[in-house]
């Protein structure tokens, strides 16, 4: 009897720790990624170079179509030597103006650009009146390699009535500008 307990007592704690460990040791979680070798890529990784492979372009604009609460559109990115422009327009009669300050210009990667400079609108406090007459905003040249940008108007400004929000906008159709 004495045999046969000891033989239970072992099935029922060694047996299932044994399971646990083999099966827990062999699963890994969404996020982790199995070892690869320098030369072996996983489809999201050739994709991504495949973007890459292609720069921004030094000239020439491309259209990208994002509109925030209905109101502001940014109708494309131009590329121009040395700076960057989004032209934006308003689909409806408002009084507009852009934070010099207290705003994000980044790309995908966290870099930021600083502002330059406007066309057909002016800084904040002094604001003009507009409707489905393009506007432009002015930043350093974006990285050639930039697959994405985000725009955001900060909320905390003293200025910023309803901060425009443009987020993850992609660049990817901009290997073919107009």
């Amino acid at each position: 009897m004495h045999s046969y307990r000891k033989i239970s007592v072992f099935t029922s704690i060694f047996i299932p720790l044994f399971l646990a460990s083999f099966l827990l040791g062999n699963c890994s979680s969404s996020g982790a990624k199995s070892p690869s070798t320098p030369n072996e890529e996983t489809s999201e990784d050739s994709s991504r170079a495949r973007k890459r492979s292609l720069p921004l372009p030094t000239s020439g604009c491309c259209p990208v179509d994002q509109t925030y609460a209905g109101i502001v559109v940014l109708e494309k990115i131009c590329f121009l030597p040395g700076k960057t422009e989004l032209v934006m327009k308003l689909t409806e009669q408002k009084r507009v103006c852009v934070l010099k300050e207290n705003n994000i210009f980044e790309d995908e990667n966290g870099k930021s650009y600083k502002i330059l400079g406007t066309k057909g609108v002016n800084y904040c406090p002094n604001r003009t009146s507009s409707i489905n007459k393009p506007f432009s905003v002015y930043f350093e040249a974006l990285d050639s390699n930039v697959e994405s940008f985000s725009y955001i108007e900060s909320s905390s400004s003293p200025h910023a009535h309803n901060p425009w929000e443009f987020r993850n906008v992609d660049l990817s159709s901009c290997s073919q500008v107009e």
